[in-house]
């Protein structure tokens, strides 16, 4: 299952995103959950999270096995936007969660 935190929620604690899945956290409690977008399938994972379009919100950086990066636009947990990220690097480059780049 592919993983990424964030908070997309205006609180401070993080936050799991789980294909499409949301799961808001305060510390280890579970205080919801709700659906986040759609299904993308199970060639795509997510990635990381950050604030991709500056509107002070976390989206979800997604990327498919064959090397195809994407971006969820989130408001919360309602996706308002999305699209491919770029070029497709291929299967042999991965996104690199630490520092928002692609590595070999």
């Amino acid at each position: 299952m592919s993983e990424a935190t964030s908070g997309f929620t205006s609180r401070a604690a993080p936050h799991i995103a789980s294909l499409m899945r949301a799961m808001l956290m305060d510390g280890t409690t579970l205080v919801s959950g709700q659906n986040v977008g759609f299904n993308p399938g199970t060639a795509w994972h997510a990635v990381n999270t950050g604030d991709y379009n500056a509107d002070g919100k976390a989206d979800i950086l997604w990327q498919n096995d064959d090397g195809s990066p994407a971006v969820w636009l989130m408001d919360g947990t309602t996706l308002i936007g999305g699209a491919d990220a770029g070029f497709n690097p291929g299967s042999d480059w991965h996104v690199d969660p630490q520092h928002h780049g692609l590595l070999a």
